[in-house]
This record gives structure tokens, sequence and C-alpha cells, in this order.
């Protein structure tokens, strides 16, 4: 929590549900979002060569990241009246991030996936997203994205160093493929969004 924690007494900690909440002295509370990871790993996890995680509950929220070029400069949202600033960066996924200066940050508006791996492996490994079907949503892969092409950015990709690694889902179907030197369908290839429901998801390494 201290990332973004100023130095200041901490005089209460409760664990709410999944969340580990901190009550200051004047600076309101501090929340350490979702700690279903941090429940798992325990000591028998060190001694595996894989272990995919098991995800918590995930919630259709307003998107924070995506495949877009970020924004290399201040930003502004409009919510409930407020105005927010943001600026936008691309994480070690090639997703694009918002991050938000002067108010709170929402957990990412999707699934996010934390998986262990002992040692960095050879081959690519592969992230699959399938309905209560067992059907293919989407799937993710380590391999060096393509550049950029007439569908769009890179898709994001795995990273598979050792250790824990994360990923984060936006619960979006596969994107539409754009029809060649069509410019009417620009910014709206986006896949859409998988509708409530139980998901699984599968790591091939």
């Amino acid at each position: 929590m201290r990332v973004n924690l100023p130095v200041a007494p901490v005089y209460d900690i409760i664990v709410k549900d999944d969340d580990l909440v901190a009550a200051t002295h004047g600076r309101s509370f501090w929340i350490m979002d979702d700690l279903t990871q941090l429940r798992q790993l325990t000591g028998d996890v060190a001694s595996q060569s894989v272990r995919l995680l098991k995800p918590g509950p995930a919630y259709r929220l307003a998107p924070t990241s995506g495949r877009g070029k970020p924004s290399t400069y201040k930003n502004y949202q409009l919510g409930l009246g407020a105005v927010a600033t943001y600026t936008e960066s691309s994480d070690v996924t090639g997703q694009t991030v918002r991050k938000l200066l002067d108010s709170g940050q929402n957990p990412p508006g999707g699934v996010r996936i934390h998986y262990w791996l002992a040692e960095q492996p050879d081959g690519d490994i592969t992230l699959s997203f399938l309905d209560k079907d067992g059907a293919e949503i989407k799937a993710f892969t380590s391999a060096e994205p393509e550049s950029e092409s007439d569908d769009g950015p890179p898709e994001a990709h795995l990273t598979k160093t050792a250790g824990l690694n994360r990923f984060d889902w936006n619960i979006r179907y596969a994107d539409a493929h754009k029809v060649p030197g069509d410019k009417t369908t620009t910014g709206a290839l986006t896949g859409p969004k998988a509708p409530p429901g139980t998901y699984s998801v599968r790591l091939t390494v």
C-alpha cells in the first residue's frame, strides 16, 4: 500500500470481503483491492512449476484500458458532475492503461488473472477464456504481437517472466475484421462485451 499511501498514522485496519481497508487520521480511507490472489499464495505455490490462480468475481465497469494508442498528455473526463484528470500509458502487455491524477482509481473493468511460473518457459504460453459450455471466447499469447494493421493496434500479449504474472481481460469477444479500404468502420471494430454469467480460464504452457 506504500505505492501511493503517504506517511500517515494508520489507526484501524479491517478486511471487508476481499479488500483490505486502512483508516488514517485525516487522510480518509485507503483500500488494497482484491485479496483473492494473496490468499492463494500458499507455501506450495513456489514449489510448483506452473500455477493459475483462481480469479475473483468480475464486474462490467466503464473501461479503463484498451487497444488504442495512449495519449501522452493530460486528459479530462466528466463523470457524475466532476471533472477528473488522467494520463494514459501502455503496460507490459501492450494495453492502454488510464491513471487518474486527482480522483480515486477504480479496479480494472474486467477480469484480472494471475499466474505463477517458476521459470521463464522457452516457448509461448496461451491464456484462453471459455464460456460455460467450454467454447473459447478469446485467447491471448505471449508471442510478439504483429505491427499495427488495418484492423487496428496489435492485440494485447502475455508476459512469461519467472514469478507472478498478471493479465487483465476486458471481457470482450474478438474484434471484427476491417474490410480493406473501408474507412467508415475505424474505431467501430471492438468486439462485444461478454454478458453476465459463468466463465473459465485455461493456461497452456
